[in-house]
Parts: structure tokens; sequence; C-alpha cells
């Protein structure tokens, strides 16, 4: 099965549905000129999301039996690991391409095997609420919704405002829309 994400109206990244077991694969597809390539080798366990500009891609896979996340830039051809482990599906990019805001799960329990128990609903989150910077490298918390709202939320279907003002996104337990104000994020 394949999935698309229009990163942004010359490029279309397409990737495998992602499985532990299996290794995935990333293409990018520029619709106008037809040039498609490969973002870069097959990862098992592989998830992404592009960046609007086409320049980064946050990366999820599994590495040795152990989650692995990253940011890879397209023009250096280098990934840099990141401390948090959430899956793409729970990040959203700033438009300008610098931020990444995830929601981040409290404990990860099946050990090498996502993001499969995640999709299948075998397992349930309580997420914090994150901001990375993708110049710096720089994880910071802006919300641990479950201690601040007592709520927990596992959220899905993220996205961003085009003043970068809102995060909105769905609860997937509940399927109640949210919304956060990035105030002095």
């Amino acid at each position: 099965e394949w999935l698309s994400q229009w990163n942004n109206n010359d490029s279309i990244e397409l990737k495998t549905k992602a499985s532990y077991q299996s290794y995935g694969y990333s293409y990018n597809l520029n619709p106008e000129t037809k040039d498609y390539h490969k973002s870069f080798k097959q990862k098992k366990g592989l998830t992404t999301l592009a960046s609007p500009d086409n320049k980064k891609i946050f990366i999820h896979e599994i590495i040795s039996d152990s989650i692995y996340t990253s940011i890879y830039n397209k023009e250096t051809n280098i990934a840099r690991p990141l401390t948090l482990q959430t899956f793409p599906e729970k990040c959203v990019w700033s438009k300008d391409s610098v931020f990444l805001y995830c929601g981040v799960p409290d404990a990860l329990g099946y050990g090498n095997e996502y993001p499969d128990v995640w999709y299948q609903g075998l397992e349930t989150y309580n997420d914090s609420f994150w901001k990375i910077n993708t110049n710096t490298y720089q994880e910071e918390l802006i919300s641990d919704i479950p201690i601040e709202y007592n709520e927990n939320i596992d959220i899905v279907k993220i996205g961003i405002d085009s003043n970068a003002d809102y995060v909105y996104f769905i609860d997937k337990n509940t399927e109640y829309l949210w919304s956060y104000r990035l105030q002095n994020s």
C-alpha cells in the first residue's frame, strides 16, 4: 500500500505503508517534471513526514529492535538522531520548515513492534506536546497535557494554522477535536 504526502506544489513524498516486520521505502515525485527518485535507502518500520520546503524528512524506523527517530537533511544526506520517540503521524511541520510540533507518547511498551501496535489500536498513549527546532535539534516540552489539563490524549491528524498560532489535532481515543495555542512557542 502506498501513502502520499503533498509537501508543496512541486513535491509529493510517496511511502509504503509501515510495518516493523518489513522494509519501507520513501520516494519523492515532482508532478510537473515527472522526476521520481528514492529519498533514501529502505528502512525497517519506516514512517516519514517531509517538510514543506522538501529539504528535510522526519523519520521513524526500527534499528536493532529499537525505535529510532531522526531528521534527515536531503541536501547533506545526513540523518540527525532525536531523543524523543514518536510517530510522524503525531507531528506537523511549521510552514517555514524549521519547527516540528509533536505529540510524544508517555511510554512505548511493545519493544520494536511499532508502528503496528499503535495502528492496530493495541496501545494508546498519554501524549505530551513538544517542539523540535530542526536547525539546532533542540527539543522543548511545550505542554505536559496529562498533568496540566488532566486529560489523556492520543494525538492524531495534527495540523497547524497558516499563522502558526494554533495547532489542531484529534484525540484518537475520543475522536474529539482539540486546539492548542502556540503562544510564546
